[in-house]
């Protein structure tokens, strides 16, 4: 079982919540909260993670650090997946470096701009 995924059902299970109920609750299937939870699912999305947030009270910071999406250093928080939390799971190697360039273009266009 993952961290994030037994994170989840720790937390569930204190509250006496099913899967079904979380799920509902989150308004995710049930399915994919029994794939987090058993690490099927290792890196769900961060929209997943906010749903599950609020069904279940915890931090949402804390279920993307558990996640991998952040990593915290004494008291700085190192965004690792996506500096603006965007989901990109479902892009290629290739389509996250466009994304990157295209934010550096508006960089150095809001650079030279200021000139």
């Amino acid at each position: 079982m993952s961290d994030i995924g037994l994170y989840i059902k720790e937390n569930r299970t204190k509250l006496n919540m099913s899967i079904r109920k979380l799920a509902k609750q989150a308004n995710i299937s049930h399915t994919e909260i029994y794939r987090i939870e058993s690490g099927e699912r290792q890196n769900p999305s961060p929209n997943i993670l906010k749903a599950i947030s609020s069904a279940l009270n915890v931090p949402y910071d804390e279920l993307l650090r558990r996640a991998g999406y952040i990593e915290c250093k004494e008291d700085s928080v190192q965004y690792l997946s996506s500096p603006l939390m965007l989901d990109i799971s479902d892009l290629n190697d290739n389509e996250v470096t466009e994304v990157k360039t295209f934010i550096e273009f508006i960089r150095n266009r809001k650079t030279s701009n200021k000139d």
